[in-house]
């Protein structure tokens, strides 16, 4: 029992810094666990741990939900910077994204060597530094 609590205290903490789906994994995943481990100590039988997974597993993924859409409120300043057309410091600018093109050699003999068929990519325009 003690390695699952301490397995539970390492995934509680790894969700932290998470994105909104993965709070919501984490949440879901560590509530069907432990609502799994309470149903199954409480009964004893397979039905009770079910019980416990599905709502152990419901709990937990609208906690981590909640959780994750109070974390957002407490962030200082916004992430999402508003674009402002005479002032252009306030925007990041990003890369675009390069054209690649990707075609096919065929089966060749060259001398004594055979070479198999391969893919070969070529990039056909760089990215570029873009503040749009």
């Amino acid at each position: 029992m003690s390695k699952f609590i301490t397995l539970l205290f390492f995934v509680a903490s790894a969700a932290g810094c998470a994105t909104s789906t993965e709070s919501i994994f984490t949440g879901t995943a560590i509530g069907g666990t432990t609502g799994a481990v309470l149903g199954h100590q409480h009964s004893g039988n397979s039905k009770g741990r079910m019980t416990g997974a599905l709502v152990g597993a419901t709990l937990g993924g609208v906690l981590g939900y909640f959780s994750h859409k109070n974390k957002q409120k407490k962030l200082p300043g916004k992430l999402v910077q508003k674009k402002n057309a005479k002032d252009k410091t306030s925007v990041n600018p990003f890369l675009t994204r390069p054209r690649v093109r990707m075609f096919w050699i065929p089966d060749k003999i060259e001398g004594n060597r055979y070479i198999e068929r391969h893919r070969v990519w070529e990039i056909q325009t760089n990215s570029k530094w873009n503040l749009k």
